[in-house]
């Protein structure tokens, strides 16, 4: 009787369990993989990024960045659900265009694996198996403009 009772409570303990964990989810926002036109800043006071209007980073000084490596990493962005702000130990200014067109004004941790999108309020998080790549794609492109001959 124990025996028995003790393979239907596995079986069924068993059967809640997921028969297979996905490798890497849809990104929880599909304009990122039409996304285009991706931009990084010049470096500034970290204080200022936020109080930039999107429409103001025409006058910035920016070196432009790979589309498609930029989309297949943000492919597989989640959204986080935050209700009150990151904690930024520093960041990179960015944006890019959306499958309509509009500027998306983004800003990059540079030490954690997600960012922010103004337009949505919105914080993205890079899967762990991607932010090594993510991280040291946005510092190589920021450091372009301490050495300028890189370009």
């Amino acid at each position: 009787m124990f025996i028995f009772l003790l393979v239907i409570l596995l079986g069924t303990a068993r059967s809640r369990l997921p028969q297979s964990v996905p490798k890497s989810r849809k990104s929880d926002y599909s304009e990122w993989d039409s996304s285009s036109n991706w931009r990084i800043y010049k470096p500034m006071e970290f204080q200022r990024v936020f109080g930039i209007p999107a429409d103001s980073l025409k006058y910035l000084e920016f070196h432009s960045l790979n589309d498609d490596s930029i989309r297949s990493m943000t492919q597989s962005a989640h959204r986080l659900n935050v209700q009150s702000g990151a904690a930024w130990m520093g960041c990179y200014l960015a944006s890019c265009k959306n499958s309509k067109g509009e500027l998306l004004k983004l800003v990059i941790s540079q030490y954690g694996g997600f960012f922010y999108c103004v337009k949505d309020s919105s914080y993205y998080e890079l899967p762990l198996s991607i932010r090594p790549d993510w991280l040291t794609y946005f510092s190589r492109s920021y450091m372009t403009f301490q050495n300028p001959a890189n370009n």
